[in-house]
């Protein structure tokens, strides 16, 4: 009897532990997101940003869809370059749906 109860406390504390880990993996993504600092967006967009975004009106309108790749090189470069840039991040957003 005594050993049926023991896996029984074993079995339902492993399980109480997989449940606190859960939460506590979900709690830390959810309050590091939480508690990154807000971006301010940038108030001019760099000359390597103007560049990007020609070469992303070209690709999308054109579509010229075997230059997607080489347009979200470009593109990625400068965000990289100004990550507070939100023109430049929504041009990525764009390509990547297409």
């Amino acid at each position: 009897m005594k050993r049926t109860a023991n896996k029984k406390t074993f079995l339902v504390i492993i399980l109480l532990a997989i449940a606190l880990g859960a939460v506590v993996l979900t709690n830390t993504q959810r309050s590091a997101v939480w508690s990154a600092p807000q971006k301010q967006a940038a108030k001019s967009r760099s000359e390597a940003a103007q560049k990007a975004d020609e070469l992303f009106w070209q690709t999308f309108h054109q579509g010229e869809y075997e230059k997607i790749l080489h347009a979200l090189e470009v593109l990625t470069a400068a965000y990289l370059a100004t990550p507070t840039d939100a023109v430049t991040a929504a041009h990525i957003a764009w390509l990547h749906n297409v």
